[in-house]
């Protein structure tokens, strides 16, 4: 429910209780996670980049922010994100517009933070996951689609 409501605690509340179950908002409100929105863009040092772009990034309420002169360092991992976001994702999609792009960016960052794998970290995502044995003695592995069905998340559930 945290994943699929992002209002925030007082909806999911409010959907538990519909449920019957009785759990303070206080309760829930521990388990919710908060995703900030980004504040900040690193540009490129680009004639690509000009005044226009960062009236427009300003506009939507972000600070676009340049590396320093002849740092290409500083650039890596930005440019990591990106290239893995292009090869996993914006390359086998068709965006319709821009608020589709936003809503499949949005999953897309969210199945990167908490479901994709990371070598980086131990095959961990960087939010983490709880190890879930089966709970089920007769259990299989099914998945769940996400990003429109672009990548999954798999979980034990009963054998139908």
């Amino acid at each position: 429910m945290a994943t699929e409501n992002r209002r925030g605690a007082p909806r999911i509340h409010g959907e538990l209780l519909t449920r019957g179950l009785r759990v303070s908002e206080r309760t829930v409100a521990r388990y919710v996670r908060v995703f900030p929105a980004p504040r900040y863009l690193l540009m490129e040092r680009d004639s690509i980049c000009s005044a226009a772009v960062c009236r427009v990034l300003r506009h939507m309420e972000l600070c676009p922010v340049r590396p320093s002169f002849q740092s290409p360092w500083q650039n890596g991992v930005a440019e990591r994100w990106i290239g893995t976001c292009r090869r996993e994702f914006l390359d086998h999609v068709i965006v319709l517009n821009e608020a589709h792009l936003q809503r499949l960016l949005r999953e897309f960052l969210a199945y990167s933070h908490n479901d994709r794998t990371h070598l980086a970290l131990g095959k961990d995502p960087p939010f983490g996951r709880i190890v879930c044995p089966p709970s089920w003695p007769i259990a299989r592995v099914t998945s769940v689609p996400g990003i429109d069905g672009l990548h999954h998340r798999y979980e034990w559930r009963e054998a139908a």
